[in-house]
């Protein structure tokens, strides 16, 4: 996993360091994930009682130009995801999937490049990598359950966010899809993240 997510980040500061692209500008991002587990099953979510969990999500970004309004962002976060429910004594239970992810996105302006504000969309895959995934039983003095063996190490997801630029300040609020089944032992009881998100940014360069 490493190693994957090393050579992703060699591709991108390789990409920001041609002279091609000498208006890239980069940045930081911190913000707040609220992120839950769907599992397919309408009935199965209701019965299971699973609700959000709340979590963080930060890290850094490059912003390459390709045509006048439009470029190519790519995204370096550690983001929390999983969900929360109440076991059967009424204690809350937090289900822990942290990743480090790496969303390749395309970025849509709207307005002057010199405006004071301006909006944009952005939209695109998201290739997350598995750090932890745990049980973590909030009330009681239990260990924290190692699920990674019960999880997948790789997911891929689909992001779709829309925010505004202040000068360069920004802030977006943005849904994460994940599209892989995160149940490693059992492929006819699927598990997927659904997780949303607002996140502040701050940039640097032209």
């Amino acid at each position: 996993m490493k190693r994957k997510v090393a050579a992703i980040l060699l591709a991108i500061v390789a990409l920001a360091a041609s002279p091609t692209y000498a208006q890239v500008t980069g940045g930081f991002k911190i913000g707040v994930n609220w992120a839950d587990l769907d599992e397919g099953d309408d009935e199965a979510d209701d019965e299971d009682n699973l609700d959000k969990r709340t979590g963080l999500a930060i890290g850094g970004f490059v912003d390459v130009p390709v045509a006048p309004g439009f470029s190519f962002q790519p995204e370096f976060l550690y983001s929390q995801k999983g969900a929360k429910f109440e076991d059967f004594d009424g204690e809350d239970v937090t289900i822990k999937y942290d990743v480090i992810q790496i969303p390749l996105l395309a970025k849509f302006n709207f307005g002057a490049s010199d405006a004071p504000v301006q909006g944009f969309v952005v939209a695109g895959p998201g290739l997350a990598f598995r750090i932890k995934a745990e049980i973590d039983y909030d009330v009681t003095n239990e260990l924290d359950e190692d699920i990674e063996d019960e999880t997948e190490s790789f997911e891929f997801s689909g992001i779709v966010g829309a925010g505004v630029k202040f000068g360069m300040a920004s802030v977006e609020i943005r849904y994460d899809h994940g599209f892989t089944n995160l149940n490693s032992v059992d492929d006819d009881f699927e598990i997927k993240s659904r997780t949303f998100s607002v996140l502040f940014g701050v940039g640097w360069g032209r």
